[in-house]
């Protein structure tokens, strides 16, 4: 998605986006609301998720099939 089209929904919307470049064409109240965005210092605690193993993911759905059936 282009920096602009996704800042025009954003600004629309009062939701954040996470496309690079479209900072620079967000409304100040959006880009300055500390309920939309997360202050610098909690950066540090994102990190990725680690998957499953194939085991794990077996037995999930496993388990999910009876629950459903």
């Amino acid at each position: 998605m282009e920096p602009e089209n996704a800042a025009i929904a954003s600004n629309y919307t009062g939701y954040m986006n996470a496309i690079s470049g479209s900072g620079e064409f967000l409304d100040e109240g959006l880009k300055n609301d500390p309920a939309v965005n997360m202050p610098e210092e909690y950066g540090e605690r994102l990190s990725g998720y680690k998957q499953c193993s194939p085991e794990s993911r077996d037995l999930r759905e496993r388990v999910w099939t009876k629950l459903k059936s």
